[in-house]
């Protein structure tokens, strides 16, 4: 009946659920660990105003070169900014940039793998001469060259980092495409017509 149908399902997803959560945190004691200080510098970078009752900027002269205590518990600099403040506001700007390159990076990396692996000819030797040329400049000096032309700004800086991380992206999947397609079932699917 359809009421069990829609049970069945409900079971199946559960259980996809369960299964999903027991392979994550059954990697051992080193994932969980990873995951809990991704988590909470996740965490401190979002709720960094709630956590310290300094401004990142405020300055205070009268504090400044002070060692570690209870106010200050990372102390303060040459300007008697709090270091513990400076650090988690920080962690946002870090969380951004990696955020920025890893989405941009993946997407035209991917993007361009698929391409070079489903063409064959100019296209296909085209793309990866281009990852080839990118890959034989070293990244940071890439990096150094394109900042000035982007902007230094936490974009920009994303932005290039994620340039520099294209090449990675397009051969992995250009590999993954170029086995996939000797592989027998699509030998079969050209044969019937598809």
């Amino acid at each position: 009946t359809m009421e069990e149908r829609k049970l069945e399902k409900k079971k199946r997803k559960q259980n996809a659920a369960r299964e999903m959560i027991r392979v994550f945190f059954g990697r051992g004691l080193y994932a969980k660990i990873c995951l809990g200080i991704v988590v909470a510098f996740i965490l401190i970078a979002i709720f960094c105003p709630l956590l310290t009752p300094y401004s990142p900027y405020e300055q205070s002269l009268k504090d400044q070169f002070q060692t570690s205590n209870a106010n200050h518990w990372l102390g303060t600099d040459q300007l008697g900014r709090d270091l513990m403040t400076r650090l988690m506001y920080g962690a946002r700007i870090s969380l951004v940039t990696g955020l920025v390159s890893s989405v941009w990076g993946a997407l035209i990396g991917v993007t361009l793998g698929l391409i070079a692996g489903y063409s064959r000819g100019f296209l296909q030797h085209f793309i990866m001469r281009c990852v080839d040329a990118q890959l034989s400049i070293p990244s940071i000096i890439f990096t150094m060259i394109l900042i000035p032309v982007v902007g230094a700004s936490i974009l920009g800086i994303g932005f290039v980092i994620g340039l520099s991380s294209i090449p990675g992206y397009v051969r992995n999947i250009y590999a993954q495409i170029l086995s996939l397609r000797e592989q027998d079932y699509v030998t079969a699917a050209h044969l019937v017509g598809q």
